[in-house]
């Protein structure tokens, strides 16, 4: 029996025709709401909304060499340039706790003036389970690349004997595990003779400008294909529209910039590195710090900054065990 007029019924066909637009509608709300979060999703992953938070991996290079400039210097004038600058570069790092890489050579630790035995020094800094001392070669600018094996092989284990002497007895030992070629200056002979000597890292590699082949855009550390040893390379940064790589000396000496240019030059290559998720690495000098000209003050100064950002600080055998597991993303 109907108890309403048909006139005030719905027919069963737009009753369901209500409901199928009902539920179109709640399917495309879920669509549209599934689409921003994969929209989200991808914009997080890619850097797209959200920086990442992971702090930058700061491998600071510290070259302990006998300066060029030094040889007709007062004894004590050139004590201070070489030997007391490097404990005062360690000292800005020190109270902070920070992991660094001493590259020494051979011939730094041998040298002794009226004023003091270099081979104390090395000993002192090397003693900071905090502190890697490596390779440097055996000589300030030498150029291994030319020579041949049966003259690079005697220096090259010279200079690793005297690096792994600079401990103090029942002390920690040394072990020197990483070179870095003088002016990144080598050859195929120096890969062959690092693979005899079980050395684990190369530091004698530019990001972009110096490379193994194939290996032109990495910036973490990388296996050296052939060899045993990992290439590990130095940041660089544009400047004026050149690539350089990331030296005091460098800077300093060829061109010839000012202790603030080097400063702010720090910096950009920092906030370069936190944008693309790039470990900074970076060589300072003995003789560079301890002429001063601004250059002390740059390096203290990028040391506040990049620990006020909260930069992890690592040795390069540290940074390298890093690649190995995936850098950034370990």
């Amino acid at each position: 029996m109907d108890y309403l007029p048909r006139s005030n019924r719905q027919s069963s066909e737009d009753i369901f025709t209500i409901i199928d637009e009902e539920v179109i509608k709640m399917i495309w709300k879920k669509f549209l709401l599934l689409g921003c979060m994969i929209c989200l999703m991808v914009l997080f992953f890619s850097g797209g909304v959200l920086a990442s938070d992971e702090p930058v991996v700061v491998n600071m290079m510290i070259a302990a060499d006998l300066a060029p400039s030094a040889l007709d210097m007062p004894s004590e004038n050139r004590t201070d340039l070489e030997a007391f600058s490097l404990l005062d570069m360690v000292n800005e790092i020190g109270p902070k706790k920070l992991n660094v890489t001493i590259y020494t050579t051979g011939d730094f630790i041998s040298q002794r003036t009226d004023d003091a035995l270099y081979k104390l020094f090395a000993t002192q800094v090397g003693s900071d389970p905090r502190h890697e001392l490596a390779m440097h070669g055996m000589t300030t600018d030498e150029l291994l690349g030319p020579m041949p094996y049966g003259e690079q092989y005697p220096l090259l284990i010279k200079a690793k004997q005297l690096v792994e002497s600079a401990y103090v007895c029942e002390g920690l030992k040394i072990v020197a595990n990483g070179f870095g070629p003088q002016r990144f200056n080598q050859s195929e002979t120096t890969y062959k003779i690092l693979d005899k000597m079980d050395i684990v890292y190369d530091a004698g590699f530019q990001a972009g400008l110096v490379y193994l082949p194939g290996h032109e855009d990495d910036t973490w550390p990388y296996p050296a294909e052939g060899y045993s040893f990992y290439a590990v390379p130095v940041s660089t940064h544009a400047l004026s529209g050149v690539q350089i790589y990331l030296s005091d000396r460098l800077a300093k000496e060829e061109l010839e910039l000012n202790g603030t240019q080097w400063y702010d030059l720090l910096v950009d290559e920092f906030e370069e590195c936190a944008k693309n998720d790039d470990p900074m690495v970076v060589v300072f000098h003995n003789f560079i710090f301890g002429s001063n000209d601004g250059y002390r003050d740059a390096y203290a100064d990028f040391i506040d900054y990049a620990t006020s950002k909260n930069a992890t600080f690592v040795t390069t055998l540290e940074l390298v065990e890093m690649a190995k597991f995936g850098g950034e993303a370990s």
